[in-house]
């Protein structure tokens, strides 16, 4: 796969030109349109989250306009538009996709089973949309992701991503030990909002009529896997790599599920180990918690 969206890369580059070179790669302008149009759309979909809730919407992100035709409010240069924010923030991500990968290849960084499943999902979500929108997966892709950009580009960019990320928790494991608890401690409380996140799974219930009592009898994590697997109803669907337990604050909650969400999180009291169902922006969502912010 990496072969071929080195391939359909360069060829990109001479049939569309460059649109930047990092160190020996040059990057294709289908290929940075794609990682603008990732970033485009969370961002709408942060934005559209907010006013589907009945939020006021705090991002300063009109979804109705064109980027380039409204100015990013967090720059002192007026003539700073959320297209020039989207630009400088696809480089940034190349700049460092491109750079951990390549430590994740010199270190030989392994995903886990966990995150290969999760990858592998990335792959099924792409090819059951376009099946579902009677269109092929380029074709898919192409509206989705940028003109031009075909499968295998994508599916670089997902596999850079994954071990870019895995690269990062490797050396953030390896250099822990060299912090001590009272340095933690201190760093949380100068950056405490930053810092406060919650362990936790998210499933978002997307074609199954729930009902609060077969909710209501789920008690424990393995009870919240069983539940997604059933309703998921997919022989390939693995719930545990899926809904990857994992350490989440609340932007990257009401970003990716709505404010609801976020909200019932980090908002309301809430227990480890405790089960519950919210409506989100777009599904209702199931959630596990399994562990609470650092001073909890």
């Amino acid at each position: 796969i990496l072969e071929k969206g080195e391939k359909d890369n360069a060829q990109a580059c001479e049939k569309y030109g460059v649109a930047l070179k990092i160190g020996k790669y040059s990057i294709s302008r289908p290929l940075f349109e794609l990682y603008y149009n990732v970033i485009s759309a969370e961002k709408t979909r942060e934005s559209l989250a907010m006013d589907l809730n009945g939020q006021k919407n705090t991002t300063g992100f009109d979804y109705n306009l064109a980027p380039d035709k409204q100015r990013y409010p967090g720059s002192k240069d007026p003539d700073y538009t959320w297209a020039d924010k989207f630009t400088d923030d696809a480089i940034e991500d190349i700049q460092f996709y491109y750079a951990a990968f390549e430590g994740a290849l010199k270190n030989k960084t392994v995903l886990t089973e966990n995150q290969f499943q999760s990858l592998i999902y990335q792959y099924e979500y792409v090819n059951t949309y376009a099946k579902n929108k009677n269109q092929t997966v380029e074709e898919y892709l192409n509206e989705r992701s940028g003109e031009h950009v075909t499968y295998e580009m994508y599916a670089t960019y997902e596999i850079m991503r994954y071990f870019s990320a895995a690269y990062q928790e490797n050396e953030l494991e390896k250099h822990k030990a060299e912090v001590s608890d009272s340095q933690i401690k201190g760093f949380y409380k100068d950056y405490k909002d930053e810092l406060s996140v919650v362990k936790a799974r998210i499933f978002p219930i997307e074609s199954y009529e729930y009902n609060e009592a077969e909710i209501s009898i789920l008690r424990t994590e393995s009870d919240f896997l069983d539940y997604a697997t059933r309703v998921t109803n997919r022989a390939s669907y693995n719930a545990e790599a899926v809904t990857r337990c994992w350490w989440v604050g609340y932007d990257a909650v009401a970003q990716t599920f709505g404010p609801t969400v976020a909200d019932w999180i980090f908002k309301e009291k809430r227990t480890e180990g405790e089960i519950g169902i919210v409506n989100g922006s777009v599904f209702p969502c199931l959630i596990y918690i399994d562990t609470l912010p650092y001073e909890a």
